[in-house]
């Protein structure tokens, strides 16, 4: 969220008149995810999408990342996350490429210890999952 945040500060800079005013405002549209929007919500993302490129390819990769919590397994996360990473290569957006960076130099990935855990059943616990996620967006 930090990345799309600092992706939109930099649109926001970076343009000027008519296209900057369909990113005033839309701080709330951007960081919440399309599931939880209203249907203005969502017109007001796909309207802002079809005037800023860099903007819908933030987003996209936020949505994307989200999948990660869904896998039962270590290894499906890890290549999960490993092909988002390389997906970051192709695209000009420098803070996620930071955001990553920082979590790989702090070693931030997911513990293999959450899915061996006895209890875990091969599955993340909610707690460890939101403590990953703090991590992940401090870093």
């Amino acid at each position: 969220s930090k990345a799309l945040d600092e992706v939109r500060r930099g649109e926001y800079r970076r343009l000027s008149g008519k296209d900057r005013s369909y990113i005033k405002g839309q701080r709330y549209t951007l960081l919440s995810r399309r599931k939880n929007l209203s249907l203005d919500g969502r017109r007001a993302l796909k309207t802002l999408f079809k005037a800023n490129r860099r903007l819908n390819t933030a987003y996209v990769l936020k949505e994307a990342f989200g999948q990660l919590w869904d896998y039962r397994t270590e290894r499906g996360a890890r290549a999960f996350f490993e092909r988002w990473k390389d997906s970051l290569k192709w695209q000009r957006l420098k803070p996620y490429r930071v955001a990553v960076s920082k979590a790989a130099s702090k070693a931030i990935f997911l513990p293999t210890d959450i899915f061996r855990s006895p209890k875990s059943e091969g599955r993340a616990s909610p707690l460890t999952v939101n403590c990953i996620r703090r991590l992940l967006a401090s870093a």
